[in-house]
């Protein structure tokens, strides 16, 4: 026997009703590889990858964004591996995280108190604002007072 012959070459076989079979060639007969439903349920669950993969990636931009990693060359190799749904950089682990949560808690401190700051300020002006209403009404109050008041 020579080796050509007794080799195992798969190949791609179309059925009648179009379901693509894989076999796998011994001499001169064939035998099935991966049976239809096999093909179907492996194609099924790499189109769920993909999904999973496009919600990761969806989510770990928001992530990256918020610590403030975003535009940093590990976060876009995570994004990379993301959207490719396959690992084309394989030193994304392990993940530098430095103090990149300590530096968006920061972030987020100073933008609470910034929003505090301006509220405060507002409730200030409202309150003179409420005291300026509140010495108009007196007047109006005495005004028609003074013209109800007998002469």
């Amino acid at each position: 026997m020579s080796a050509d012959t007794d080799a195992l070459v798969p190949v791609a076989w179309m059925s009648k009703d179009g379901k693509r079979i894989a076999f796998r060639r011994h001499r001169d007969y064939c035998t099935p590889l991966y049976g239809v439903d096999t093909i179907e349920r492996l194609t099924r669950e790499r189109d769920e990858a993909r999904q999973v993969c496009a919600e990761a990636y969806q989510v770990v931009g928001v992530l990256l964004d918020e610590t403030g990693q975003f535009e940093t060359e590990h976060g876009t190799k995570i994004l990379d591996n993301l959207s490719e749904h396959r690992p084309i950089h394989d030193d994304v682990l392990p993940w530098e995280n430095s103090n990149a949560i300590e530096q968006a808690v920061a972030r987020e401190r100073e933008r609470w108190e910034s929003a505090l700051t301006i509220a405060a300020g507002m409730a200030e002006e409202h309150k003179h604002r409420a005291d300026d209403v509140g010495r108009l009404a007196h007047a109006v109050m005495s005004a028609i007072r003074a013209t109800k008041a007998p002469t």
